[in-house]
């Protein structure tokens, strides 16, 4: 037999700081999480995530997926405005979000 102990130690902070977000700054995080997952990664959801290991042919794919992890989060009333542009191989997205909480700004 393998006797494990698992130690508990008091976390403490030298100095006070936010470790709660909320409103956009909590959205904005959870949209950038989100909008990091590559497909296939959750072992719950396979087909959730950006199609980075998938044959894509057009940006539009791209915007297309991005823009449906944005519009399927529960705090997103709706996306005011959406720019992406590929620059090499590398892609890149600004989406201007109304939430619920206010208007907010994310970028990948």
């Amino acid at each position: 037999n393998i006797l494990l102990n698992l130690y508990l130690y008091k976390y403490q902070l030298s100095d006070k700081a936010d470790t709660f977000l909320d409103a956009q700054k909590g959205v904005a995080t959870a949209l950038t999480q989100q909008l990091s997952i590559i497909k296939g990664e959750l072992w719950y959801k396979m087909s959730f995530g950006l199609p980075l290991y998938d044959k894509i042919s057009k940006k539009i794919e791209m915007d297309i997926a991005i823009l449906q992890i944005i519009n399927d989060y529960e705090d997103v009333r709706e996306i005011l405005k959406f720019d992406s542009y590929i620059n090499g191989h590398a892609y890149n997205c600004t989406a201007e979000i109304q939430s619920i909480y206010g208007p907010l700004t994310i970028s990948i």
